[in-house]
This record gives C-alpha cells, sequence and structure tokens, in this order.
C-alpha cells in the first residue's frame, strides 16, 4: 500500500497503534524519542506507549529530537474548548513502561513492552513487530520522495489481511459489500482532496480520513494506522 501526500511543508507524521492491547504498565521514563538522518533525510521515533508510536519523516535537518513531534489540528485543536481535556487532545503520555534501544549492523533497534522498532540506517524504513503475539512482523513503512513537492510512504501487507476505514466513499460494489475491505483496491480523491460524487440518485461525499485499521483476524495481526496530514493524500 502507497499514500502519497501533496504539502508545501516538509514532514509526514505517522502514528501506529495496536488495536486491543491490555496494558500492565509498572513504570515510566517518559516520553523517548530517537532521530536518524541520511541522505538528506530523517526519521523521529517517538514511544507514547508501549503500543503507540510516532513518527515523523522529513527532508534536510528536520526538528530536533529534543522536543515533541507536532500534530496538525486535524489531531488536536486547542482552541476549541471540547478538545482541551479529551483523548484527541492528549499530551501528557508516561512513555513506554519498558524502553531500550541497541544497534545491530545496519540497523537501530527500539523495544517496548510490546513492540520492537527497527530502523534501517541505509534508507530509513521501519519494521514494526508485535512482542506479544510472538514477535510477528506487522508492517515495513518506507519513505519515499521526501525531497519532493509530492513525497509518500509505502507499507508492506499480507494479502490475507483486510483493510477498513480510510473515510466515507461509496461505489456501486458496496451496495452489495457491508464489510468493504480495501484491499486490492484504490482509494482515490478529487484533483484538490475531498469531493461530492454521484451516487445511487444523490450527491454524496467522497471524504478522504486517513485513519487504517488492518485486520488479520486469526493470528489477531491488528493494527491502525494514522496518517496526520490536512492534504490530498
Amino acid at each position: 500500500m502507497n499514500f502519497f501526500t501533496k504539502r508545501n511543508t516538509q514532514v509526514v507524521i505517522l502514528l501506529i497503534s495496536l488495536i486491543f492491547l491490555s496494558l500492565t504498565n509498572l513504570s515510566y521514563a517518559g516520553v523517548q524519542r530517537i532521530k536518524h538522518q541520511t541522505n538528506n533525510s530523517y526519521v523521529i521515533v517517538e514511544c507514547l506507549r508501549d503500543d503507540l508510536i510516532h513518527f515523523e519523516y522529513g527532508h534536510q535537518k528536520g526538528p530536533d529530537a529534543a522536543f515533541p513531534i507536532r500534530t496538525s489540528p486535524m489531531v488536536c485543536d486547542p482552541s476549541d474548548a471540547d478538545n482541551k481535556t479529551s483523548q484527541v487532545c492528549k499530551s501528557d503520555h508516561n512513555g513506554a513502561s519498558f524502553y531500550r534501544t541497541r544497534e545491530q549492523a545496519d540497523r537501530s533497534i527500539i523495544e517496548t513492552k510490546d513492540l520492537i522498532i527497527e530502523v534501517h540506517e541505509n534508507d530509513l524504513s521501519i519494521d514494526i513487530i508485535d512482542k506479544t503475539k510472538g514477535d510477528i512482523s506487522l508492517t515495513q513503512i518506507s519513505p519515499i520522495n521526501l525531497s519532493q513537492r509530492w513525497k509518500g510512504l509505502r507499507a508492506t501487507r499480507k494479502r490475507e489481511s483486510s483493510f477498513l476505514g480510510l473515510g466515507q466513499k461509496f461505489t456501486e460494489e458496496m451496495k452489495y459489500d457491508s464489510t468493504f475491505n480495501w484491499n486490492g483496491r484504490v482509494r482515490d480523491s478529487g484533483p484538490y482532496g475531498n469531493k461530492m460524487e454521484y451516487f445511487n440518485g444523490g450527491m454524496n461525499s467522497n471524504t478522504q480520513i486517513p485513519i487504517l485499521y488492518v485486520l488479520n483476524d486469526t493470528p489477531f495481526e491488528n493494527y491502525a494506522f494514522f496518517l496526520d496530514n490536512i492534504y490530498k493524500q
């Protein structure tokens, strides 16, 4: 699966969260961040919880890893009184209950109680491994064209997985499929992003919401992916 975004700023921001994990946190060291840079691009990995990882990819030097990764108003608008105390605007994460890093050949390894994150030094691609399911590899994410206006991400997928979410779009297929699966399909939109489209006798919204739920029910290889980007993608 590929995600391409057209934007004027230099960063692409991601959230990876495992679904349906029980948390038994005992002690916390606070939110930890690590930055890696190569070929005039960078990635910052921020561990918010044992099961919640925040990434930022970008071009050139990028921000200092001492500071939290920025989010767009799509994640949190502090001016909205209803959001100030909600989980949407949560900014006081405790970090992981277990956290360690180590170097191994051509990659840097970050480990929490629930996850192993492997950052490949040559291309900044990231392997995400679920420790709670016997070290199952969930996906590998790689940046594409970070130095160009149209930049993107590529994520590996398992063909047996279901891909749900990504917003609202009505097609003829959906009339007969109430559990519409995006696996093997292209999620498209208008030339500038969201648009109205004709469907079933009326105009309906084709609205991009960049939250993807990946489900593989039998081995429970489940996770959610949120691309924090307000532009067409």
